[in-house]
C-alpha cells in the first residue's frame, strides 16, 4: 500500500506534523509549576507548541510532556528557531525564568535544543521530529 499525505491547497506544500518532547527544569525542584508559551519560528511564521496561563497555586505542576504541531512547507525543514516565555509559579513569589523571552535558539531533529532561563540551572529541553501528516 502507498503512503499518502496531505497536500496543501492544491500546490507543493504539506503538512508536517511536529512531535516535540518537552522537560521544564528548575534547579532541584522534581515538579516544577510552568506557565507561560514556547513557539517555533519557520518561514516568518511562529506556531505556538505549548501554552499555560498562569494559574496560581492551581499552575499544575509538570516536569516533561509531549505536544504535537501541524506546519505548511515546500520541504522538511532541516532545523528550527525556538523561543519561549516560561517562568516557574512560587507560592513565595519571585518566579523563576525557565526562558528569557528575549532569546531564540535554532535546533535540528533528533537533538537536545536548550531554550536557557536566567539562572544556570532553569531551562527548557526540547527534543523534535517531524513526520509527514498522513490523511487518515
Amino acid at each position: 500500500m502507498r503512503e499518502r499525505f496531505i497536500k496543501y491547497k492544491d500546490s507543493n506544500e504539506c503538512i508536517y506534523t511536529i512531535v516535540t518532547e518537552i522537560e521544564f527544569v528548575n534547579g532541584n525542584n522534581c515538579c516544577p509549576e510552568p506557565y507561560g508559551w514556547i513557539n517555533i519560528h519557520q518561514d516568518e511564521v511562529a506556531t505556538t507548541i505549548w501554552t499555560q496561563p498562569n494559574e496560581g497555586i492551581n499552575t499544575p505542576k509538570t516536569s516533561k510532556l509531549i505536544t504535537r504541531t501541524d506546519i505548511i512547507s515546500n520541504t522538511i525543514p532541516n532545523q528550527l528557531c525556538f523561543s519561549g516565555n516560561v517562568k516557574e509559579y512560587s507560592y513565595w513569589g519571585g518566579e523563576d525564568i525557565l526562558i528569557d523571552p528575549n532569546k531564540q535558539t535554532f535546533g535540528t531533529v533528533n537533538t537536545v535544543v536548550k531554550l536557557r532561563g536566567i539562572a544556570k540551572d532553569s531551562y527548557v529541553s526540547l527534543r523534535y521530529q517531524i513526520k509527514l501528516k498522513d490523511d487518515d
